[in-house]
C-alpha cells in the first residue's frame, strides 16, 4: 500500500492535555493550496479528498501516551480563509476518544466524499472533564495504513 507524504500528518505525539470545554488545534494543518483546480482547470475554492474510485481515506488517531481524565472529541475540519480551524470551520466527521484510552488504542474518522476547503486539520475538544495527561498521533491514510 502506498504511503502518503508526511504533510498529511496532523499530530505527532501531540499533547492533548485540555480543560473541559476547551479546544486545541492539531499541530499541523494541511494546506491544499491556493491554486486548486477542477477537472476543467478552472479555479475552485473546495475540492474532494476522497471518492474517486481509489481506496477509502481515513483519519487514523492513535493514542501515543495513555489519556487520563475526561473524553475528547476529535473533529476533522476544513476552512477556506485561514489555517486557524478553531472557529468557523466546516466539520467533516468526529470521533470520541474515550477517557483512560491506553497507548496504542486506535480511533478512525472516515473521510467523506464531500468538498473540503483549503485548510484541513483536527480540532480536539475536551467533551467531559479535564484531560490531565495524554498524547496522540493522527494522520490521513489510505485503508488501514500504519505509520511509525
Amino acid at each position: 500500500m502506498a504511503l502518503f507524504d508526511a504533510i498529511y500528518e496532523f499530530s505527532d505525539a501531540q499533547s492533548i492535555v485540555i480543560n473541559s470545554g476547551s479546544s486545541s488545534v492539531s499541530t499541523d494543518v494541511v494546506d491544499l493550496g491556493s491554486d486548486m483546480k477542477d477537472a476543467f482547470r478552472s479555479a475552485v475554492t473546495t475540492q474532494k479528498l476522497a471518492g474517486y474510485g481509489g481506496p477509502p481515506l481515513t483519519v487514523v488517531i492513535t493514542i501515543n501516551t495513555t489519556m487520563v481524565g475526561g473524553k475528547i472529541t476529535a473533529a476533522l475540519k476544513s476552512k477556506a480563509s485561514s489555517a486557524s480551524i478553531s472557529s468557523g470551520a466546516t466539520s467533516h466527521g468526529t470521533v470520541v476518544l474515550t477517557a483512560s484510552s491506553t497507548a496504542g488504542t486506535k480511533f478512525t474518522i472516515p473521510v467523506p466524499t464531500e468538498d473540503f476547503a483549503r485548510y484541513v486539520g483536527l480540532l480536539y475538544t475536551a467533551a467531559s472533564g479535564n484531560v490531565t495527561a495524554g498524547a496522540v498521533d493522527a494522520y490521513l491514510a489510505m485503508g488501514d495504513q500504519i505509520i511509525d
